[in-house]
């Protein structure tokens, strides 16, 4: 019996120490799954990382795709990725480079799905295990993929309650003022108001001549039917003659548009290229300021009142609103009392006068909504206006002077300036320099 009891203890003995090698072996497969698969996690999240980096690297240059896949591959190199720095030409979309040492891959696509407003990002990266090699695995492919998207803004927060007409073009480089009226047409008998023509602020800028939506033929052309060359012509117009300027049309997508101007001409209308024209500027006598708007109160929603469109003068409408959405025409441009002082309180609150420093949240940044056309200021209360687009303005100087009859305010139009939103357009004729930059996926 002893011998019999010896025995199983040796054998007891024998199956710890199987067992033992075993759980080892497992632990072991374990601990080499656990070290690789964390590996392969932080491979994962450099390379998300990468590719997010470079798609909004992209995406900023998606006027010229070229360039944009360009940016995007530097931006990878410069985030860690193997793809070559120098000498490299991209002419096509997808552009795909594999690194022949590493073996890393990039794929960079633009226009996506057909979509000029977006760029797509693939990086590809083989690594090798270390301890999965106990198992049989010695490498694995891991992948990350960011698509970005760079447009026109097509719906604003905190926008102000009035409107402003379609310019032809915003020149950004000049200082603006608000309260009077563009490039026309005017209202029936309008007349600028006497202050502008002799306040000291407005008699030293050396302009002899007033704007006028008249232009004048740089050469013979075809006056179109619709805005493409392939129209049929309406009538041909000779060199040097008078067109009456309707409004802008941008054909195209993005910032690759092309720009034709709805004109009349001897009882036709129709539309020829921006560049078949010039503008013809009428003498007068005096300095007129170059760069001006007039503004229309509006309600933004119908059944706002008086207390609504101060509050929103002074810090903006909160909610999100977006082009094609309807505001209400609520009165002209006026300098009230109350409303001089929400304009003022504005710049109070905004040390910044550095217009270049500008940035989507200062009291002196104002978001507009852009329409079609000034209407007289005679125009019933309630009437409806379509919003076309946003513009940014920020506000240099508010000049209080007489309330209601010589206030205005002046500034400069920002242009490419991001905002936090979620509405992109790449319709050209919503373009009034919002931007919006986003990941998507």
């Amino acid at each position: 019996m002893k011998n019999l009891i010896d025995r199983m203890k040796r054998d007891e003995g024998g199956q710890i120490v199987i067992l033992f090698v075993l759980a080892i072996s497992v632990l072991l497969g374990f601990a080499a799954l656990t070290i690789d698969v964390g590996y392969v996690y932080a491979t994962k999240a450099n390379l998300q990382n990468t590719a997010d980096a470079a798609a909004m690297a992209g995406a900023q240059d998606l006027d010229t795709p070229s360039t944009a896949l360009l940016s995007a591959v530097l931006c990878a190199g410069e985030n860690g990725f193997n793809v070559p720095m120098s000498n490299t030409e991209i002419s096509s979309s997808p552009y795909t480079y594999i690194d022949p040492t590493s073996g890393d891959k990039i794929t960079v696509t633009t226009p996506y799905m057909n979509d000029p407003t977006k760029i797509e990002v693939i990086c590809e990266r083989t690594v090798q295990f270390s301890f999965a090699k106990i198992l049989g695995i010695s490498d694995g492919e891991v992948s990350a993929r960011a698509i970005a998207q760079y447009g026109i803004a097509a719906s604003v927060p905190w926008i102000v309650p009035f409107v402003i007409p379609q310019p032809i073009e915003f020149n950004y480089d000049n200082v603006y003022v608000m309260r009077m009226y563009g490039g026309g047409p005017y209202p029936y008998n309008y007349q600028y108001p006497y202050d502008y023509r002799t306040d000291p602020v407005y008699k030293d800028y050396p302009i002899s001549g007033v704007p006028t939506n008249i232009y004048t033929t740089v050469k013979q052309v075809s006056l179109k039917k619709d805005a493409t060359i392939y129209s049929n012509t309406v009538t041909t117009i000779p060199i040097n003659m008078s067109v009456t300027y309707n409004f802008a049309k941008r054909v195209g997508v993005y910032e690759n548009y092309t720009t034709w101007y709805n004109v009349t001409y001897n009882g036709y209308t129709g539309y020829l290229k921006e560049e078949d024209v010039k503008e013809k500027v009428l003498d007068s006598p005096g300095n007129i300021y170059p760069y001006h708007f007039d503004y229309m109160n509006v309600h933004i929603k119908n059944e706002s009142n008086f207390n609504d469109y101060i509050k929103w003068l002074e810090f903006g409408y909160h909610d999100t609103f977006s082009v094609n959405e309807v505001m209400y025409y609520y009165a002209p441009s006026s300098g009230g009392k109350t409303s001089v002082d929400a304009f003022n309180k504005r710049i109070s609150k905004d040390l910044n006068t550095d217009y270049t420093k500008a940035k989507i949240g200062d009291a002196r940044v104002i978001l507009i909504p852009v329409v079609n056309e000034m209407l007289s200021r005679t125009t019933r209360d309630g009437t409806p206006m379509e919003i076309i687009g946003f513009t940014a303005f920020f506000i240099e100087k508010v000049h209080k002077n007489t309330y209601g009859t010589s206030f205005w305010f002046e500034g400069r139009f920002l242009k490419d300036i991001q905002i936090e939103s979620s509405n992109i357009s790449a319709d050209p004729n919503s373009d009034f320099g919002l931007r919006i930059m986003k990941l998507i996926e």
